[in-house]
C-alpha cells in the first residue's frame, strides 16, 4: 500500500522532516497545531506519522 511505504520514509526521515517542518510556520502550524512546545510538536509529528489516517498522509489519493 503507498500510504505504508510513505509511513516507513516518514519513520525513517523523521528527525530530519520534523526540523524542516520547524522552519516554516505555516506548515508547522498546520501540522502541528499553535504555541506548542518543541517536544509537543515532536509527539504531534509522531502520532501524525503513526496514523495513516492523519493529515499527513491526505496528499495520497486512492
Amino acid at each position: 500500500e503507498v500510504k505504508q511505504a510513505f509511513k516507513e520514509l516518514f519513520k525513517n526521515k523523521k528527525d530530519e522532516l520534523f526540523e524542516i517542518i520547524l522552519k516554516n510556520n505555516t506548515l508547522k502550524n498546520n501540522l502541528l497545531g499553535e504555541g506548542l512546545t518543541k517536544s509537543e510538536a515532536k509527539n504531534v509529528f509522531g502520532d501524525l506519522i503513526n496514523s495513516t489516517d492523519s493529515v499527513l498522509y491526505n496528499f495520497i489519493k486512492f
